[in-house]
């Protein structure tokens, strides 16, 4: 009989929420105080807490958050933006479950909240966190501080620089959250 894995729970800590809208920020156009930005990485517009935009949501100029509630672009509130935050939180969560389940027959419940928020905080920032980040996932899985301290570096690819940069404030921070 297949092992029965609890979904993990939907619901994420004020403090873990606060860590991530720190690290993410709400940027705001200056002009109209729009909460739509050009993404840093390229690729397509960002909104509130680093939600990147899909075709569909440019062309309808509304964007969902949880339970499918929808918000208007022109008028996104701090509020909808958080709002928006923890439905690509919950839809990376379930993500990251089924790949914990697929690659190693664990799902995310069975780990403890701080490993939990750790690999969440990777795949919701830089995606596939056991893929991208598998030295480092089977660090945090395995409860291997030393390995997690060598891996847990991150960088991103700077187009105008065409070179990677490493994410020095985000490094620094998750240093200091997880592993000091």
């Amino acid at each position: 009989m297949p092992q029965i894995i609890d979904p993990p729970n939907p619901n994420f800590s004020k403090d873990f929420l606060s860590f991530i809208k720190e690290q993410e920020g709400l940027v705001k156009d200056p002009k109209t105080g729009s909460l739509v930005y050009k993404s840093l990485e390229g690729g397509t517009p960002t909104v509130g807490y680093g939600h990147k935009l899909t075709p569909n949501e440019i062309k309808t100029k509304k964007v969902k958050g949880r339970s499918g509630r929808s918000y208007d672009l022109s008028k996104l509130t701090e509020d909808q933006a958080e709002d928006i935050l923890i439905s690509d939180l919950q839809k990376k969560q379930q993500t990251l479950n089924s790949s914990l389940i697929n690659k190693y027959g664990i799902g995310l419940s069975e780990l403890d909240n701080k490993r939990q928020e750790m690999l969440l905080d990777y795949e919701f920032n830089l995606g596939n966190a056991l893929g991208v980040f598998p030295s480092f996932s089977k660090a945090v899985l395995s409860l291997d501080a030393e390995e997690m301290k060598k891996q847990y570096e991150r960088s991103y690819f700077d187009p105008k620089e065409n070179k990677r940069k490493p994410l020095k404030k985000r490094n620094i921070d998750f240093f200091n959250r997880y592993l000091k």
